[in-house]
């Protein structure tokens, strides 16, 4: 095998090493540094004194680097694995697909830097993107099988996202509410088969919370049967399951029930007060907004009814 002579950066050593090797990293003898061997023969030739020490050098070659880039993309086994342990029966997770699906695009752009660091050796950045997919899966696993009572409770602590509270006053409602931002005039449901004029706030896509107030005239012969007919509409539109339902105290004067929905991972708690022949309906609806939670609460006991009007 064809040899030349390689001179350490360091210390200046010089030692022969394969001729193969010029590009490539070497370990020097005497210092252990490592060095980019260079073709001494295309540079000045070292001096008849500096004879060059036959020492043998490991030249260090990387394996191929899609190993690592192959360990980066793995990541992706984690909203993979949210797939399949749903499909195997467990319980749905309180947390979209794109919980897991962020997890994984976070880990894996990490890891693809850590693969692109030419300064770190194969070995350290192989235990770098390991510890970063074993962080992912963690997480991963974690926020699958968190219990929605768990997430619930630091909801209710930590409150809603977004700006201060304003009053809110319909054009010609009777009624004034509080809401964290300013509701939009929308064609939403809140009880089937009720002409409600209804007025929506919610974050982008729904996703965290939805309130939203209306009011109208439904036809209904006396009390029973308009918080009968209240009941199965809100039952109706809300395609969920009632879990539990109470008569409320009066306000100002108007009786009112309230009806408690569970659909799927999400709360909906919708309040009905009849204001003579007005029907005045208020909900709130959340992953994380149980009955009891502050912002709900606050909710609905702004709700004003103007009985004048």
């Amino acid at each position: 095998m064809n040899e030349i002579p390689a001179r350490c950066d360091s210390c200046g050593c010089l030692s022969r090493v394969p001729a193969l090797a010029v590009g490539k990293s070497a370990v020097c003898p005497l210092c252990r540094a490592e060095f980019v061997v260079r073709d001494l023969a295309l540079q000045a030739k070292p001096s008849l004194k500096e004879i060059p020490v036959v020492y043998p050098v490991h030249v260090r070659t990387e394996p191929a680097s899609g190993v690592l880039y192959g360990l980066a993309i793995s990541a992706f086994l984690v909203p993979l694995a949210w797939l399949m342990t749903k499909a195997l029966g467990f319980k749905p997770p309180v947390f979209t697909l794109g919980l897991p699906l962020a997890i994984a695009l976070a880990a894996a752009g990490l890891s693809f830097g850590v693969a692109m660091v030419k300064d770190w050796s194969f070995g350290f950045r192989i235990k770098a993107i390991l510890i970063l997919l074993g962080l992912a899966w963690g997480l991963g696993a974690t926020f699958y099988f968190l219990k929605a009572e768990w997430v619930e409770a630091v909801r209710r602590d930590l409150g809603l996202p977004g700006g201060p509270w304003h009053e809110f006053k319909p054009p010609e409602g009777p009624y004034k509410i509080q809401m964290p931002g300013h509701p939009r005039k929308a064609d939403v449901e809140l009880v089937q088969g009720w002409d409600i004029e209804a007025f929506r706030l919610a974050d982008k896509d729904g996703a965290s919370f939805v309130f939203a107030v209306g009011h109208g005239k439904p036809v209904a012969a006396n009390q029973d049967a308009f918080f009968a007919a209240a009941k199965a509409g809100a039952t109706a539109a809300a395609n969920g399951t009632l879990i539990d339902e109470k008569v409320l105290l009066p306000l100002q004067g108007a009786p009112g029930r309230e009806y408690v929905f569970k659909i799927g991972v999400t709360n909906r708690t919708v309040r009905v007060y009849r204001l003579g022949t007005k029907a005045i309906v208020a909900m709130a609806e959340g992953a994380f907004l149980p009955t009891d939670a502050r912002e709900v609460k606050h909710f609905f006991n702004s709700l004003y009814l103007q009985t004048g009007r």
